[in-house]
């Protein structure tokens, strides 16, 4: 036996077609692998003054203390390639529909070939207004693949967001809302050279 942190798990919500949803996306990845179309992961995350850094090193006797302070929310909606290829949106407030929407119609601007979208079933990924644009993404190349509900670890964006909250964003970032906005800035401007993630 060995005394560790017990796990919260998802498991037991995801639906009947788990599976079947997971090995469409096991092929869809062999398919970009031969270079037959270009996978793309989307999601969006909130970032705000309330830090989201549990641990740093510190000298023992000592504390960091991180200023933290209730703020609007500058969220981020990003289509990624798990590669190099990130586009990320922002806007201050809630991300709806209506706002996602013109996001993925930009991003259309710029494809070639056939692509596909992973999304998550939030309901703004899910709404009638979204559903109507599926089919004229489509005939742009984009497609839409739904993952599996309760299954954010087969949406490869959430380790980009874990890594912008937990490790690149630094602790003056907190200091004030221009600084935050700055920091956000700074990762989306460097990411593939400065930042980057590899998962080999």
């Amino acid at each position: 036996m060995i005394w560790k942190r017990v796990r919260k798990s998802l498991k037991h919500k995801r639906p009947d077609n788990y599976e079947e949803k997971k090995l469409h996306l096991e092929e869809l990845l062999k398919l970009e692998r031969q270079g037959e179309l270009n996978l793309f992961y989307a999601d969006g995350s909130g970032f705000s003054l309330t830090p989201c850094v549990p641990y740093a090193w510190q000298e023992i006797g000592s504390r960091i203390e991180i200023p933290s302070s209730r703020s609007k929310t500058l969220n981020l909606f990003g289509i990624w390639d798990a590669k190099t290829d990130l586009n990320l949106y922002s806007v201050e407030g809630s991300l709806t529909s209506e706002i996602v929407i013109k996001y993925i119609d930009d991003f259309c601007k710029n494809i070639e070939g056939r692509n596909v979208i992973i999304l998550d079933n939030a309901s703004i990924h899910v709404s009638k207004e979204f559903k109507t644009k599926v089919i004229d993404w489509k005939n742009k190349g984009l497609e839409v693949f739904y993952l599996p509900t309760y299954s954010p670890h087969l949406n490869l964006i959430e380790h980009l967001w874990r890594f912008m909250k937990y490790e690149w964003i630094e602790f003056n970032a907190y200091k004030s809302w221009n600084n935050l906005v700055e920091y956000v800035e700074n990762i989306s401007d460097n990411f593939g050279k400065k930042y980057t993630i590899n998962f080999v």
